[in-house]
């Protein structure tokens, strides 16, 4: 059976947050012995970060679900897997993502499973609200001010044509 398993969630930018619109993976390294067919299956489930790991990793939260081809069995040294790739659909910053490897002979049977809430398999959503960020700050001055301008234009468009009639 296979010695010891460690994986680690991946994101196109290299550290443990996820941007919106960023692609998400995760990597098993396999150290030790294989049987014969066995495949690796990697689930990410998505939870908001107020629920409990027990809650988070369900059937009711499971984001995504790969498996690997069935692997050549024998002596294994830092045999790195990487799951297919895939871009969480829009979420908000308080999500986390939640991995979990599970390693099965061809017939099946679970020879190594990872277990919810490893902190290496745990990604922070950044930037999912979906909101335009607002450069200017706070948006209250600027509907204040462009109001105002709007008005004094509007006024002395009128001033103008009140001359304009009086010459006239």
């Amino acid at each position: 059976m296979i010695v010891d398993v460690t994986t680690k969630a991946q994101t196109d930018n290299g550290d443990q947050t996820v941007d919106l619109g960023e692609q998400t993976w995760d990597k098993a390294i396999l150290n030790g012995y294989v049987p014969e067919g066995a495949t690796v299956t990697i689930r990410g489930y998505r939870a908001d970060a107020s629920v409990t790991v027990a809650e988070a990793c369900t059937e009711s939260n499971m984001a995504y679900e790969w498996t690997s081809e069935k692997l050549q069995g024998g002596m294994v040294e830092n045999l790195e897997i990487d799951s297919a790739k895939f871009t969480p659909e829009k979420m908000t910053s308080d999500t986390k993502l939640y991995f979990v490897e599970t390693t099965r002979d061809a017939l099946g049977r679970t020879v190594s499973t990872g277990e919810c809430g490893d902190p290496d398999e745990i990604l922070h959503v950044e930037g999912g609200d979906g909101v335009i960020a607002w450069t200017g700050g706070d948006a209250s001055p600027a509907l204040w001010v462009g109001g105002a301008a709007l008005l004094g234009l509007f006024g002395a468009a009128a001033v103008y044509m009140i001359r304009r009639r009086a010459t006239a």
